[in-house]
């Protein structure tokens, strides 16, 4: 059944369909949720790790994807130094940089090359985690 709507004299449908709260929250419990790896999963760690994370400021997605990507992190790894651009980032970069225990750097990834599409410059999670503890030992 059409009607007319009050504004310029547009047409609508009235059979439109709602759903009641209760049935979205329950479709929103049957998302299934990736698991989060625990620093039990990768081994434990003894010492605190340094990282740094260089990231371009000139777009808003570097930075969002800097910080979800340090929240990871501090939760794989219960003691890690995170810093943020220490230094005036380059253009387009994305890298993410591990400090051993004797002072040298080792860089973990770069996402400098990669792309376009954009979102090849930004690395999983939880292949960082595998890498760093790779670089650890």
């Amino acid at each position: 059944m059409e009607r007319k709507s009050k504004k310029r004299g547009k047409t609508t449908q009235k059979n439109d369909v709602s759903i009641p709260k209760e049935d979205v929250a329950d479709e929103a419990d049957d998302v299934v949720k990736k698991p989060k790896l625990s620093t039990g999963e990768l081994g434990e760690v003894n010492h605190v790790i340094n990282l740094t994370i260089e990231h371009w400021g000139g777009q808003r997605v570097f930075e969002r994807r800097a910080t979800e990507l340090a929240d990871a992190l501090r939760s794989h790894f219960s003691e890690v130094n995170l810093t943020l651009n220490p230094e005036k980032p380059r253009r387009g970069s994305f890298e993410i940089t591990l400090t051993t225990e004797d002072g040298s750097d080792v860089l973990v990834w770069t996402g400098l090359k990669k792309g376009p599409p954009r979102k090849l410059k930004f690395p999983d999670s939880d292949a960082i985690a595998k890498e760093i503890q790779k670089n650890l030992k």
